[in-house]
């Protein structure tokens, strides 16, 4: 496991039963896969997290995994969610269909990404 593996562990045993946390922002901090992965477990198991700022992450960069955690997200409370700069594109056209469609999610920022035309025109 890697560094960032590791702190993703701790920060699971703390946020995942939390009582006090509402709101998540993980402005650019490189998530990776395995990160990806935890956050998404995190906000299904904390009913609690109703904001999450994941701005600056480079998410294009994980397709698949960007596609199970907005499958996450909309089994989650969240309703304010932004991923703004994160150089979502085309190849994420399914998640990001998904978060649109969610009758959870009241708040989507997609600002400063590359998700063109084909996406808008299925909303």
């Amino acid at each position: 496991k890697s560094t960032q593996d590791s702190e993703w562990d701790t920060i699971e045993k703390y946020l995942i039963n939390s009582p006090y946390i509402k709101s998540i922002h993980l402005s650019g901090i490189s998530i990776n896969k395995y990160g990806l992965e935890k956050l998404g477990l995190i906000i299904r198991m904390n009913n609690r997290i109703k904001s999450l700022n994941l701005e600056w992450n480079f998410l294009n960069e994980l397709v698949d995994e960007f596609e199970d955690f907005s499958d996450s997200i909309c089994q989650s409370n969240v309703s304010y969610l932004s991923l703004n700069n994160n150089k979502l594109n085309t190849s994420h056209k399914k998640a990001i269909l998904n978060l649109v469609q969610s009758n959870k999610i009241c708040f989507l920022s997609l600002k400063w990404n590359e998700i063109g035309n084909d996406i808008v025109k299925n909303i």
